[in-house]
């Protein structure tokens, strides 16, 4: 495998990580939602990750042994299927007729796990890519001599 090839896996990972840490932010954020353009309450984002053939090769065009180098990418953002949770509180301005409000079924804790997780695993493709770049301006410098 080609070290190009590498940082071409570690930087899709970065993407992927990146967007896991949004996808969390925004369903922080709307955690209270209970009104949103669409009509209900907000509804919690599910990132869907899927793994693809790296198209390395052709573009730089190489040959190289395709196995089992995948690289992870973003296929979808969908909403998610739980149903609101229904809380009394009559005096909301969103209450149905029977005092109950809709809203988002947004574990935070959950959530925040995402975050923590998708950080650590961002972090652990930024070592990948700095350790790969080290290893060609090693080569570079040995090339020079």
């Amino acid at each position: 495998m080609s070290l190009l090839t590498v940082l071409g896996i570690s930087s899709a990972g970065m993407d992927v990580q990146n967007a896991r840490m949004e996808v969390s932010a925004q369903n922080l954020t709307n955690a209270n939602s209970t009104r949103t353009p669409e009509g209900g309450p907000y509804q919690r984002k599910e990132a869907i990750i899927t793994s693809t053939p790296v198209p390395f090769d052709e573009a730089l065009g190489v040959q190289i042994d395709k196995k089992n180098i995948q690289e992870a990418k973003i296929s979808s953002i969908v909403n998610s299927n739980r149903p609101p949770k229904l809380i009394f509180d009559p005096q909301h301005p969103d209450a149905d007729d029977k005092g109950f409000v809709a809203t988002p079924d947004i574990n935070v804790t959950q959530e925040m796990v995402d975050v923590m997780s998708a950080s650590k695993a961002y972090e652990s493709n930024v070592t990948v890519f700095n350790t790969t770049k080290q290893m060609l301006l090693r080569t570079l410098d040995l090339g020079g001599v």
